[in-house]
C-alpha cells in the first residue's frame, strides 16, 4: 500500500537492532529526539494559541479560519507521520479499497529499546490533553453562541480524534502482537518438551522389545539418546 514508507520503517528497525551490544543508557541516548518533541509541542500549541488570540490581531473570520486550519493541518500531519513514528514507534493510516471499504493499517517498531519513556509520556499526554482542550473550547463556543468558530473547533476535534483513535489502536495492536509472540514462544517450548518425552518413550519400548526377543538374557542395551 505504502511500500516506501514500510521500507523506511523496517530500515529504521534494522538500524535500531544494531544497538544490541551497546548499553541501555547509550541506546536511549541515541533514541532521543529533542527537536522532534519541540516541533510536536509547537504545532500542537500553535493551533490552540492561534484560535484563542486570533481575534486580537484580526477581525476577519476568513483570515482567522485559514490561519487556524493551516496550523491544524500541520499539527495533524506532523503527529501522524513524524512524531508518532519517532517518539513511540507507532504508525497508522487509512486505506480505501477499490470496493469503497475503509481499512485501518497499523505498524509498530519491534525494537523498543530506543523509545525513551519521557518522550513517550510527552506524546501520549499531549495527544489526550490537547484533544480535551479542544473539547472544552467547543463547549465555550457553544455557550457563547460563536457558531462560526464552532466550525473551526469541530474540524480541530475531528483531526485530533483521528490521531487519538489511530494511535490507540496501533498501541493495542502492538501489545497484542507482543503477547501472541510470547505465547507462540511458550507453545514451541512445550511442543519440544513433548516431542522429547515421546522419543524417550518410543526408545524405551524398542529396547524392551529387543530384550524380550533375546529371551530375557542380559542384553547389552544402551540408555538411548540424550536430549537437551
Amino acid at each position: 500500500m505504502y511500500p516506501t514508507d514500510r521500507q523506511n520503517l523496517l530500515a529504521e528497525e534494522g538500524r535500531s537492532s544494531n544497538l544490541g551490544g551497546v548499553g541501555v543508557e547509550q541506546s536511549q541516548q541515541q533514541g532521543r529526539h529533542p527537536v522532534v518533541g519541540m516541533f510536536h509541542m509547537g504545532f500542537r500549541s500553535a493551533a490552540i494559541v492561534s484560535y484563542i488570540l486570533c481575534s486580537w490581531f484580526s477581525s476577519s473570520f476568513v483570515l482567522n479560519f485559514v490561519l487556524i486550519v493551516l496550523c491544524l493541518a500541520c499539527d495533524f500531519w506532523y503527529v501522524k507521520n513524524i512524531s508518532g513514528r519517532l517518539l513511540v514507534g507507532l504508525r497508522w493510516w487509512n486505506v480505501v479499497s477499490e470496493d469503497g471499504t475503509s481499512n485501518w493499517v497499523y505498524e509498530s517498531r519491534k525494537d523498543t529499546s530506543t523509545i525513551v519513556p519521557a518522550e513517550s509520556s510527552l506524546f501520549w499526554w499531549s495527544l489526550y490533553v490537547y484533544t480535551g482542550l479542544w473539547g472544552f473550547l467547543l463547549f465555550t463556543a457553544l455557550i457563547g453562541l460563536h457558531f462560526q468558530y464552532m466550525v473551526i473547533v469541530i474540524v480541530a476535534l475531528f483531526l485530533n480524534l483521528a490521531n487519538v483513535y489511530g494511535y490507540t489502536k496501533a498501541q493495542r495492536n502492538a501489545r497484542n502482537n507482543a503477547t501472541n509472540g510470547d505465547q507462540q514462544g511458550d507453545g514451541s517450548y512445550f511442543q519440544n518438551m513433548a516431542g522429547q518425552m515421546m522419543a524417550r518413550s518410543l526408545w524405551n519400548q524398542a529396547t524392551t522389545a529387543v530384550s524380550n526377543v533375546g529371551g530375557g538374557g542380559n542384553a547389552n542395551v544402551s540408555n538411548g539418546p540424550t536430549f537437551n
